[in-house]
């Protein structure tokens, strides 16, 4: 009988699976050959086979870089807050804002690196 084309796999003939792995693994090896000298090309056939994974990774790492720098600027607008002093009204209202702000960056910028 046939299955999927191979012959009396697992029934009688235990070395039939073996050599049909063998068969497949040989063109692989001889795909894989194919970019010895072309590691960008080997590389951008996993990026061709896999697009919306890599490109939701590029996303992610972009992202967290972003936030990861707008951390910083959140740091100087909250010192800057608490420089001004903290009165009632207006000002403390904004350190609120800014601390939110830089957390919001730091936990954002932790989940993306993820």
């Amino acid at each position: 009988m046939r299955y999927g084309g191979l012959s009396n796999v697992g029934r009688g003939n235990p070395g039939a699976r073996s050599r049909v792995a063998l068969k497949s693994s040989g063109s692989a090896m001889q795909d894989a050959c194919r970019y010895s000298n072309r590691p960008l090309a080997f590389l951008a056939r996993y990026v061709r086979r896999r697009p919306g994974a890599h490109a939701a990774i590029a996303i992610a790492v972009v992202a967290a870089v972003a936030c990861s720098v707008g951390a910083q600027y959140a740091v100087k607008v909250l010192v800057d807050t608490l420089a001004g002093g903290l009165s009632v009204g207006t000002h403390a209202r904004d350190a609120w804002l800014g601390f939110l702000l830089l957390a919001t960056l730091i936990a954002a910028d932790n989940f993306l690196w993820r």
